[in-house]
């Protein structure tokens, strides 16, 4: 039987899930199959098939040192140690890494230990955090040092914070630690984190496409009462739903979009509860995602306000609802989760004449919304994964 690990932060929210269904759609293909993630209060308990990396103690500790000296993927040593002895006991012909900022696992030590045994490996980019000196994302400001070494970083202050600005440093650390894999496959979620990549310092390995999903189970077509709930039954409903609702996610975009509306438009927010506006209603996060696919079916489109996705899991999620979705010009993936049929990739000039568009055209239905989702359905996905991991242990075994 074929053992695979995989490692993320957490085994929880986009991510986490990601990596759990991976593991469950693998091993009823017949894969041994082990998930790992940092130790805390917050991850999900009880899963079958995961292991935590280290102690919760340890973790916070590193994480807090981490931040105080602008290091990243330092310290947690312990932690760390006993995971690759734990890999060493399952002796997994692929480990599958998913997210690894946050200062959970010791870098050095993990690929160090990769390199040596010559463990093939699957890496699951969610963001551009692997080959950047800090952030995850970059586009927002048109940084484009990580091309050739990052140095003075603007974003040095956010996520993942630091007090002192060790871009330069860790960009060479990450540049020496991250090449040099025996066997690596980039997993990119579209074609412009694939090209990315590309012109990184990780452009020595193969990268395939292999897309985020949702599960159309659960994100489908549903009865609502939301409408009655928040007396909205006359309006024209434009959605919008970030976890969390920061900056980068475009709130101002929204609000702008409310002062042009007319009263028969209604904005709904899903993710902040901290804008008054007459035009707007804000709902807090919700963890129950039957909850929230029935928001979505409620409502008349979805506007991706965010200046910058990887992918945008919101959007499929959506368009799964039968939602037509609007998608702003230069988010990066965000923009090959739609096509013509089902929504506008539209830009701050032109937002609020197409949501008129939209809603007056009659053009955008829930059947283009639903015809093209069902690419991102979970079991068409997942299948991917599974079918990348058998050429990868066929290619092995034929070398």
């Amino acid at each position: 039987m074929n053992r695979i690990v995989a490692i993320n932060t957490v085994n929880y929210g986009s991510t986490g899930n990601i990596m759990v269904n991976i593991a469950e759609y693998a091993r009823d293909h017949g894969y041994a199959y082990t998930t790992f993630a940092e130790d805390g209060h917050a991850q999900k308990k009880g899963v079958p098939g995961h292991e935590f990396i280290g102690s919760w103690q340890e973790i916070r500790i590193s994480d807090f040192i981490n931040t105080q000296t602008g290091n990243q993927g330092s310290l947690n040593i312990l932690g760390t140690r006993k995971l690759l002895k734990r890999l060493d006991e399952i002796q997994p012909e692929i480990i599958h890494l998913h997210n690894l900022h946050s200062n959970f696992v010791n870098l050095e030590l993990l690929f160090t230990y990769i390199k040596e045994k010559g463990i093939s490996t699957v890496w699951t980019m969610q963001d551009c955090w692997s080959f950047t000196g800090h952030c995850p994302y970059f586009s927002i400001i048109g940084c484009e040092k990580w091309k050739t070494g990052c140095y003075e970083c603007p974003l040095y202050r956010e996520y993942p914070k630091a007090r002192i600005d060790k871009s330069k440093k860790l960009y060479e650390k990450k540049k020496r630690l991250f090449t040099g894999l025996p066997n690596n496959v980039l997993a990119a979620p579209t074609e412009w984190m694939k090209g990315l990549a590309a012109e990184s310092f990780l452009k020595e390995y193969r990268a395939e496409v292999i897309p985020n999903f949702v599960d159309q189970t659960i994100f489908k077509p549903r009865e609502s009462d939301f409408r009655e709930k928040y007396h909205l039954q006359d309006k024209y409903l434009v959605l919008s739903v970030a976890f969390p609702f920061d900056q980068r996610k475009g709130a101002d975009r929204l609000i702008r979009i409310a002062d042009q509306l007319d009263d028969s438009y209604h904005i709904v927010i899903v993710g902040r509860t901290d804008i008054t506006h007459p035009r707007i209603t804000c709902i807090g996060r919700t963890t129950d995602q039957i909850e929230l696919a029935k928001i979505y079916s409620a409502c008349d489109l979805f506007v991706c306000a965010s200046y910058l996705e990887a992918f945008g899991i919101v959007n499929i999620e959506a368009l799964s609802c039968g939602l037509p979705v609007i998608v702003y010009k230069g988010s990066g993936g965000a923009e090959e989760t739609i096509d013509s049929t089902c929504g506008i990739l539209s830009d701050d000039s032109h937002d609020v004449e197409d949501i008129i568009k939209i809603r007056e055209s009659g053009l955008y239905t829930a059947e283009a919304s639903l015809a093209f989702s069902r690419q991102f359905d979970k079991q068409v996905v997942l299948a991917q994964y599974v079918d990348l991991y058998r050429r990868m242990l066929g290619e092995k075994s034929n070398k």
